[in-house]
């Protein structure tokens, strides 16, 4: 199967292509700072997909499928230019690419459509997204559900990931540089809420099997057990056999997420 991959340089999208290339299909990679590996199945384009030809577009949608990974502004959850310029913008994108053949595609949701829900969460739990962020994913979710010329849609809702390539300024980069910093002590919040961890290996491999599949569906992607931000930390703590202590309580809750909540 050839799957172009829009995002292929982020940190979800290099593990994403990697997988799709174990698993023998022929990836056409795209993204505005190109790869830093090759595969004889591997083609790599440096395309900025908000700022590009009509020819560039027609030759991402020369594929048997699409897994869609790029979305501006997630440093800021709350940023109302997820509403005012990334939906529209993506909704054109995807309205080209539809036009010029692309009938299959994978996009990358997020737990933030859900809200302030708590508990385990099933994909048919109704969403009442707090966030621009979230408000727009799922306003682009309920666009492309009803487009008459798309055929297959795999909406993947992705929890907490983490892993290699991850952004510095997340929790675990940031507990690893305080680490090797030899610092004595690591400020977070209380650490008694209640997440969803996924390593992106897991997720990657989710978001391949989506491609591969030959219908429409919404998921989420997540491990499906509940971990506290505080045992999340604590055991990096003593994989890394630190003697570091925990500053809880340093910081606030984001209250814009719910206190326990967790992929079902």
């Amino acid at each position: 199967m050839k799957v172009s991959v829009i995002g292929a340089s982020g940190f979800i999208g290099q593990h994403t292509v990697r997988e799709l290339l174990l698993q023998g299909h022929h990836v056409k990679a795209i993204s505005r700072n190109g790869l830093n590996f090759s595969d004889k199945n591997l083609e790599s384009f440096k395309i900025d997909v908000y700022d590009c030809s009509e020819e560039d577009l027609h030759l991402i949608a020369q594929a048997d499928a699409l897994i869609f990974l790029t979305w501006p502004h997630l440093s800021n959850f709350k940023a109302v230019e997820h509403l005012t310029e990334t939906l529209p913008q993506t909704i054109n994108v995807l309205e080209k690419l539809i036009r010029y053949g692309i009938d299959n595609i994978v996009f990358t949701g997020t737990c933030l459509e859900y809200g302030l829900v708590e508990g385990a969460i099933s994909p048919n739990t109704p969403t009442a997204p707090t966030t621009p962020y979230g408000l727009a994913k799922d306003t682009l979710r309920r666009y492309l559900e009803h487009h008459p010329s798309l055929r297959y849609l795999k909406w993947g809702r992705i929890f907490y990931v983490y892993g290699k390539g991850q952004s510095k300024t997340s929790l675990l980069p940031q507990l690893r540089r305080a680490i090797h910093a030899k610092e004595t002590v690591f400020r977070m919040s209380k650490g008694d809420q209640q997440r969803d961890f996924v390593e992106v290996e897991t997720v990657a491999k989710r978001l391949v099997s989506l491609a591969e599949l030959k219908t429409t569906k919404i998921t989420n992607i997540g491990s499906g057990k509940p971990l506290t931000v505080k045992e999340f930390v604590e055991m990096e703590i003593k994989r890394q056999n630190s003697p570091i202590k925990l500053d809880l309580g340093f910081y606030d809750y984001p209250d814009y997420e719910p206190m326990r909540f967790w992929a079902k």
